[in-house]
């Protein structure tokens, strides 16, 4: 049973997320959303946080991984609900959006 309050849309957007880990280190990460909804989003990465931490995203709206200059931009800031370990090992995070501002070229 779903139970999420917004639809999730599935795309695999390029993204650059920012913030400091559950060991209290900063760090900068390109990925790519597993999906987003009008509440947040979810991400993989390879550094562990806590829920109840703050992230910012970078999110192109381009499924281009290589070119940076293509695509409008998502700027977001977030606070994490959920932290889930994958069979590869990296940290899945349940990012809900704080703040959100679109950017077009």
């Amino acid at each position: 049973m779903e139970r999420r309050g917004k639809p999730r849309l599935q795309m695999r957007l390029p993204v650059k997320v920012r913030g400091v880990d559950a060991d209290g280190e900063t760090f900068e990460i390109d990925t790519a959303l597993d999906n987003v909804s009008a509440a947040g989003l979810y991400v993989r990465v390879s550094r562990r946080l806590e829920p109840g931490a703050n992230v910012f995203a970078l999110v192109r709206l381009s499924t281009n991984m290589v070119d940076e200059s293509i695509g409008a931009r998502v700027e977001v800031l977030g606070q994490v609900t959920r932290v889930d370990r994958t069979p590869d090992g990296s940290f899945g995070l349940g990012v809900a959006f704080t703040r959100h501002r679109l950017m077009l070229k």
